[in-house]
């Protein structure tokens, strides 16, 4: 099984990547991206057990600490209070911060 790309905390389209996701046509599209981001996330949420799947958890976590290591990111203490968050929180609060996760 081939390795996950590293993130980088260039931008979130990482994420589209790493979980083989559909990006638009011209890649740029940042309404029809952040809509796939953002619905692959929800539906990873186990309603049952108020968690995210680990894998997607996971690499949601790696991504922010890619932006918290380019050190360019205002959000950065954000970001490292968000690992203090339940999934609930943690999944609602990276879905409104997602649209500005770049470097």
């Amino acid at each position: 099984m081939p390795r996950k790309p590293r993130f980088k905390g260039f931008d979130y389209t990482e994420l589209l990547t790493a979980w083989g996701l559909p990006m638009s046509e011209d890649g740029v599209d940042d309404v029809s991206d952040l809509k796939t981001i953002k619905e692959h996330i929800v539906n990873s949420y186990h309603w049952d057990s108020y968690t995210l799947s680990p894998e997607i958890k996971k690499d949601m976590l790696k991504y922010i600490d890619a932006m918290v290591k380019t050190g360019f990111s205002g959000y950065i203490p954000v970001y490292r209070a968000m690992k203090k968050l339940d999934d609930f929180e943690f999944m609602d609060v990276f879905i409104a911060l997602l649209p500005h996760m770049w470097t």
